[in-house]
């Protein structure tokens, strides 16, 4: 690590908690506020998440993603392509790739990431989640 770097964690890391608190509500109020037909991430009772992603899934992500950012709403999409057909794993023989891991390809091919970030205002939020209502019927 260089010196520049480690400054920069040294006075970014005491706000890491604070950060993470505020992603936990950004969270929280998508859930309450998105339409049915989105599906999010289910966080595991035994492992909090710290949402530095809000991904959900739908049938038709593609066209949500088209929709919003016509709207000025940036999303991404992650967790493409799988992990089990990444590059990485194509040296690998035939007998040890797997062919298909549905839950992973569904979620290849379903994944939105909207915007999630500890800075996110409320309006903003509120925003993203009125115009999913719309889209999404």
């Amino acid at each position: 690590m260089h010196g520049l770097q480690g400054a920069l964690l040294r006075a970014k890391l005491p706000h890491l908690d604070a950060w993470n608190e505020a992603r936990r509500a950004h969270a929280r109020r998508y859930r309450e506020a998105l339409p049915d037909g989105l599906e999010p991430l289910r966080e595991r009772d035994h492992a909090r998440c710290v949402y530095h992603l809000f991904p959900v899934r739908h049938p038709e992500r593609d066209r949500l993603a088209r929709e919003l950012a016509a709207e000025g709403i940036q999303t991404k999409v992650h967790y493409t392509p799988a992990a089990h057909s990444q590059p990485a794993f194509a040296s690998l023989p035939a007998a040890a790739r797997p062919a298909s891991l549905s839950h992973s390809d569904a979620w290849a091919a379903s994944e939105l990431s909207l915007p999630m970030f500890p800075e996110l205002a409320e309006a903003e939020l509120d925003r993203v989640a009125e115009a999913l209502r719309t889209i999404c019927g």
